[in-house]
């Protein structure tokens, strides 16, 4: 499971990717990775990942590019 987050990651973040995880943990009894994706984090944050098995991968800012008529952007979801 990925989270995208967008500047920093922060608690609430966690705790959300943590609920997701863990339903799905639990609902197909299967391994499943939450990685929270962000181009950065406070050290609390990253050990709080950690503490609970999950993961973090720096993305910097991504390049904007114009979409078709219709079709959404990651701009569309940000925070």
């Amino acid at each position: 499971m990925i989270e995208v987050k967008q500047p920093t990651a922060k608690y609430t973040h966690v705790d959300q990717l943590q609920r997701c995880v863990s339903y799905f943990r639990e609902s197909i009894d299967s391994h499943v990775r939450g990685i929270l994706v962000a181009p950065s984090i406070h050290t609390t944050v990253e050990r709080l990942l950690r503490d609970q098995n999950l993961e973090w991968v720096k993305f910097e800012e991504y390049q904007r590019i114009s979409t078709s008529p219709g079709q959404s952007s990651i701009d569309d979801w940000r925070d």
